[in-house]
């Protein structure tokens, strides 16, 4: 699930060798590696800055390491709040509910008072389609899609749909419908939907 010990391994480091460098135990260490339990969000940004390399690919997430930073800032609650209320979430308490947690977790998380472990990042980002590493503030754009041209984006998707059948197309429409019924209140697509561009 992580590269905890991969990139430890790399390094020729023993588990006490690390501990020592991070300020834990190496049975936190042998925790972290095993997943027997998992790092808080402060002690992954410090994995990720000891062995320079993202977070997402410390985590597994993602499969290439993007350039090591320098410099983390640590903005991983008002990011949150931002994206949140972005999404529609006006209040703390409805997006707990939606995401399954208490709505003083959320508080905690947004205030900086508390941290969620890894798994819940990982969770967290995929929620708001965004990346972890977006959430943590190692990058400004919130999903890898934002360094996509629109055009690009276009094309791609076209492409897409043109390789569907009528019938899926007919799904993928009423999808979408849904969507945007959603977005604007409504409770249902409008019967007939959209045409699909041919």
């Amino acid at each position: 699930m992580n590269r905890i010990r991969q990139l430890r391994e790399a390094q020729g480091k023993p588990q006490k060798a690390l501990a020592f460098d991070l300020g834990v135990s190496q049975a936190t260490i042998s925790d972290w590696e095993s997943g027997r339990k998992v790092p808080s969000a402060k002690s992954t940004i410090r994995l990720a800055q000891y062995f320079e390399v993202s977070v997402e690919y410390l985590l597994g997430v993602a499969d290439e390491n993007d350039p090591p930073l320098t410099k983390v800032s640590t903005v991983f609650g008002s990011r949150l709040k931002k994206i949140r209320e972005s999404r529609g979430y006006k209040s703390q308490q409805a997006f707990a509910d939606d995401f399954g947690v208490a709505q003083s977790t959320v508080g905690g998380w947004e205030s900086g008072s508390r941290e969620p472990p890894f798994d819940t990042l990982i969770r967290l980002a995929d929620f708001f389609g965004v990346t972890v590493d977006w959430l943590l503030g190692l990058v400004n754009e919130e999903s890898p899609l934002a360094e996509i041209s629109e055009e690009a984006l276009d094309a791609e998707i076209v492409a897409h749909l043109k390789a569907l059948s009528p019938e899926d197309l007919k799904t993928v429409d009423y999808a979408v419908q849904g969507i945007l019924a959603a977005r604007e209140g409504q409770a249902s697509p409008p019967a007939g939907g959209h045409k699909l561009p041919s």
